[in-house]
């Protein structure tokens, strides 16, 4: 599943090669180690490949050059990376957008298709979590029909709640 956005700045398709997984953790690494929503050493844990690919498929928004510009983890049912999902949902984990192309539909365009991708596979409801600071996210998750599920927000070990939304079908 491959569309291009308005303009054809960008293009959203599946991460398919080892290029374009390392490419995808390596911006997830800078937007969220580079933001402060993550500490270098749990991040080079986490953002690999190896770890990532085995819980869902990575989705990248690409420049007519190639470059890596977005990416979000679309989560297989019953991943072991699942930290919200209850049985019959779907979750979505890591979006990040290059800081060169925030305020261009890059974020917008990732979590439409995963809306899309868990319409596709019958999900009851499309969930993901997010920090409290990351109010541009919670702007776009609102915007786009998402609602928070307050009952399903929980402490994160780093000191802060994790803020569940969930998009209902």
């Amino acid at each position: 599943m491959s569309h291009a956005s308005d303009g054809s700045r960008f293009t959203i398709r599946e991460a398919t090669t080892t290029s374009d997984q390392v490419a995808a953790c390596a911006l997830q690494f800078a937007v969220y180690v580079g933001d402060g929503y993550a500490e270098a050493e749990r991040a080079a844990t986490n953002l690999k490949p190896e770890v990532l690919g085995s819980g869902g498929t990575q989705l990248i928004a690409c420049r007519p050059d190639g470059s890596v510009v977005g990416a979000v983890l679309y989560l297989h049912q019953g991943s072991a990376l699942q930290q919200v999902a209850a049985p019959g949902e779907r979750e979505i984990r890591m979006l990040g957008v290059a800081r060169e192309a925030r305020g261009e539909g890059v974020g917008e365009a990732l979590v439409r298709s995963c809306i899309e991708r868990a319409r596709m596979d019958n999900a009851s409801a499309l969930v993901l979590w997010t920090r409290p600071t990351m109010e541009a996210a919670q702007r776009l998750y609102e915007r786009l029909g998402f609602t928070r599920a307050t009952d399903r927000d929980m402490q994160d070990d780093r000191g802060f709640t994790r803020m569940v939304y969930a998009y209902i079908y």
